[in-house]
């Protein structure tokens, strides 16, 4: 199969309520599956937000109640679900995680953010992810990173060559930053030749404010959707056979898996 829907939930997420903000993104999820959505992907934080008291308390190992609930509903839904991020804790360490489920309701695996957002904190209550991996899907290999990895374009290199077909971005990209956030899907997009689906959050907590816009690149860098600052589910048709034609006519990517 080489078309697929795909869709992103940006959310608001409530402060310190991980049971209104998981309510809030299984009911979105369903609407997106009215939307015949075969994956979906999640912000990231999206049950706490940067809040980091209140993750301290929520961080458990996965599985959890969290992805517990999320791989009902993908089974149910007989979807992907891409669990943008939640805290996992792992003995005495606290990872930025995202886990990736499968249309049977099992985790397929696990990404652990790697770059950790020094202005919002990060590096003092997370630990860095080590592992870069590619998740195996019926339509293909697909990627994920967290928010800040965007701007670290050695990581969605690693991933392409890989072999994905998508690169999800959960993200919680804050005010004033939109100009990086679109330019940088579509530079990571163009420089990958596959498709880029950046998903942001909505709203504000202690000491950011986010601007949604949450975007879908294909591998040319063309914005196929993109959101606005509101609640929103943007859906999105891609075919996956482009990322073949692409990569035919212009082919740097092969240049560089040679090389210096």
């Amino acid at each position: 199969m080489t078309k697929i829907t795909v869709s992103g939930i940006q959310m608001d997420i409530t402060p310190k309520d991980a049971d209104t903000n998981l309510k809030r993104a299984l009911d979105m999820i369903d609407q997106a599956t009215l939307k015949n959505s075969q994956i979906v992907c999640l912000p990231e934080l999206f049950t706490t937000g940067f809040y980091y008291e209140y993750i301290k308390k929520c961080a458990t190992k996965i599985p959890n109640t969290v992805t517990d609930a999320l791989c009902e509903k993908a089974m149910s839904s007989k979807i992907y679900i891409i669990a943008g991020s939640i805290p996992e804790k792992v003995g005495k360490k606290i990872y930025n995680t995202s886990a990736f489920i499968g249309r049977d309701g099992k985790i397929i695996g696990k990404y652990r953010k790697v770059h950790l957002f020094p202005l919002m904190g990060e590096d003092k209550n997370f630990c860095s992810g080590t592992d870069i991996r590619i998740f195996e899907t019926d339509f293909g290999p697909m990627g994920v990173v967290i928010c800040y990895d965007l701007r670290f374009p050695d990581i969605f290199r690693k991933i392409a060559l890989m072999g994905a077909k998508v690169i999800f971005v959960p993200s919680e990209f804050p005010n004033p930053k939109i100009d990086h956030w679109k330019t940088l899907l579509k530079a990571r997009a163009i420089e990958n030749q596959l498709y880029v689906f950046g998903v942001n959050t909505i709203g504000r907590d202690e000491s950011s404010t986010f601007f949604g816009n949450s975007m879908v690149c294909d591998p040319l860098g063309v914005v196929m959707a993109e959101s606005d600052d509101k609640a929103d589910i943007i859906t999105v048709d891609i075919d996956l056979s482009k990322i073949d034609y692409v990569r035919r006519r212009v082919f740097y990517l092969e240049n560089c898996a040679q090389g210096f």
